[in-house]
């Protein structure tokens, strides 16, 4: 039963967006309603998940390893502290409780909760990631050809009908972007650094497709400057790399031009490139969100700005949809102490999973910093450290499985 859980754990928190939510009826991101009503499902599946361990005796036992025991400890403490000081000053209408439930609490519990996953279920979630993602690009980039949607494009609980960009199966163009970018990315430093199968390279450029598609700039703009890093590193041009990463990293630079320009003939970049064009809006709104550091006064620094306040600091700088930098909208709903605990334990977790993982796992966890930052993002209720999390889980066992092929077929080699 409890490996059964773990499993509903990624499908829940991918097969159940705020949309789909939305859609049939749940007020999860609306105003008023139940606060039960605003947890996202994937958090009751942790909680009986985490009954269910300490119902199991023979858990203690079981070996864990190294780089994911314990590390749900501070994320836990930060996220309990922060639902404990909202719950407290309890701001009614704004949403802080389950925003601190879902967006920094569920992680922890489902670090805890991974650390029992058995040999079966990381299988399962490698596997369940794997085909989520190939289905999900796939529906966006036909999104995008057919003008058809999945999923409506809600923002909070309000349908937006004048951005025409696939929403896919997470139900949001920019989210689809970010975590597309984060899959992309762990293939691009896997195949510089140890080589892909050729179906697996077939679904990086399926993949690398749809984030055009999705027309995410900040998303596109951080995978392009840290794979011309991490390409740049095993060139063999700055410090000494094998051979054949130096071949690697060359021919994806040249592979990556020559996609482009096909991509660009085809159409699918149109959308993105329109975007980059006209970026004045999203620039503004970046600026107004630093000017709204200047309006706080030390109380609110402390302890965050009250419901009534943030609505009027947004109407005065034009920015209904909320604070386009996620650190500065967190310092106005937590305050800055509750900030700096969050946002340390957090990163710190992500980094910790990274440890010894794929290649390329820290500069992946490093892509999902600078695309959170430059965005709303963790600032609000948000899945997103718990579906990256969900993904670098997914990724590490895609690591050894890749490599377990690629030993078969070096001893078949050897044999032949």
């Amino acid at each position: 039963m409890l490996q059964f859980m773990i499993r509903m754990i990624p499908v829940s928190l991918f097969l159940l967006p705020n949309s789909l939510l939305n859609l049939i009826g749940i007020n999860y991101m609306g105003t008023g309603g139940s606060t039960l009503e605003k947890l996202h499902p994937s958090f009751y599946v942790g909680l009986v998940a985490v009954g269910l361990t300490f119902m199991l005796r023979n858990l203690g036992k079981a070996e864990i390893p190294s780089w994911i025991k314990g590390t749900y400890r501070l994320p836990l403490a930060a996220g309990l502290a922060t639902t404990f000081a909202t719950f407290v000053l309890s701001r009614s209408g704004t949403g802080d409780i389950s925003a601190a439930i879902v967006t920094f609490l569920s992680p922890a519990i489902f670090a805890y909760v991974l650390q029992f996953a058995g040999s079966r279920t990381r299988q399962f979630i490698y596997k369940f990631i794997l085909g989520f993602f190939l289905v999900n690009s796939l529906i966006g980039l036909t999104e995008l050809a057919t003008s058809w949607r999945l999923l409506p494009y809600y923002v909070s609980d309000e349908v937006i009908t004048f951005d025409g960009r696939p929403t896919a199966m997470l139900g949001h163009p920019l989210l689809n972007a970010l975590l597309t970018g984060v899959f992309l990315l762990a293939m691009i430093t896997r195949q510089i650094t140890l080589g892909l199968p050729a179906a697996y390279l077939a679904q990086m450029a399926l993949h690398a497709a749809a984030i055009f598609a999705f027309g995410g700039r900040a998303s596109l703009a951080f995978v392009v400057i840290i794979t011309g890093v991490y390409a740049l590193r095993h060139s063999g041009l700055v410090v000494r790399a094998k051979v054949r990463q130096s071949i690697r990293s060359m021919a994806l630079v040249v592979s990556g031009f020559l996609f482009f320009a096909i991509l660009t003939l085809l159409g699918v970049t149109d959308a993105l490139l329109d975007r980059f064009i006209n970026a004045t809006d999203s620039t503004n709104t970046r600026f107004a969100a630093l000017t709204l550091l200047e309006l706080l006064q030390l109380k609110e620094w402390l302890i965050g700005v009250e419901g009534p306040a943030r609505a009027y600091y947004l109407t005065i700088l034009q920015t209904p949809f909320g604070i386009e930098i996620s650190v500065i909208a967190m310092i106005y709903v937590y305050g800055l102490p509750l900030t700096i605990l969050l946002v340390y334990s957090t990163y710190r977790l992500l980094f910790q999973w990274a440890r010894n993982g794929y290649p390329g796992a820290r500069y992946t966890v490093a892509f999902f910093i600078m695309s959170t930052l430059t965005a709303l993002s963790i600032g609000s209720k948000s899945l997103l450290i718990s579906q990256v999390m969900i993904m670098m889980f997914a990724l590490r066992e895609q690591n050894d499985t890749i490599a377990v092929e690629n030993a078969r077929r070096s001893a078949l080699s050897a044999i032949k």
